[in-house]
This record gives C-alpha cells, sequence and structure tokens, in this order.
C-alpha cells in the first residue's frame, strides 16, 4: 500500500501504533487488524486496477452501511493513491 495511503488511513482513524497482518480468510492485497490510541479497525485494501478485489470491496462497504446495527461499524471508506480501502472497527 503506498505511503499517501497509509497516511489517509490514519487521517480517518488515527495515528496507527500497531499493526497485525490477517492470515487466515484473506481475499484481499491487503487484510490488517489496526490499533490507534483509541481502539482497532480491521482494514481491507486492493488496488483499484484488480477490478475484481476492488468491487469485493466496494460490496462490503455497501453492507458494512447497512448493517451498522448488528455488525462493526464501517470506520473508513475510500479510494486513495490507486488503492480501494474499507474497514469496520474491531
Amino acid at each position: 500500500m503506498p505511503a499517501e495511503a497509509r497516511v489517509a488511513v490514519e487521517e480517518h482513524i488515527g495515528p496507527v501504533v500497531k499493526v497485525e497482518p490477517v492470515q487466515e480468510g484473506r481475499r484481499s492485497a491487503v487484510a490488517v487488524i489496526v490499533h490507534t490510541g483509541t481502539g482497532r479497525a480491521s482494514i481491507k485494501g486492493a488496488p483499484r486496477d484488480d477490478a475484481t478485489a476492488a468491487a469485493q470491496l466496494d460490496r462490503e462497504a455497501a453492507v458494512g452501511v447497512l448493517a451498522a446495527t448488528v455488525a462493526p461499524p464501517l470506520v473508513l471508506d475510500l479510494m486513495v493513491g490507486g488503492w480501494r480501502l474499507a474497514a469496520v472497527g474491531a
């Protein structure tokens, strides 16, 4: 993930103090749990030129908004630096 995308993540959820890679269930180029000073978030990301993976994240973000009352909230939904990123509170 390019530096521009990492900066955008921190602008939305706060400074990242720890990153844990997700080893199982990965379908995205980036799948991590990030820890900030105020909590955690599960971030998935894919290059926009990977149309299949980016479309999957589009769907996950759309469902995340609809499922907010029964699932962790969507805390990040953006495209930056050629990447599609989505995150839910963990």
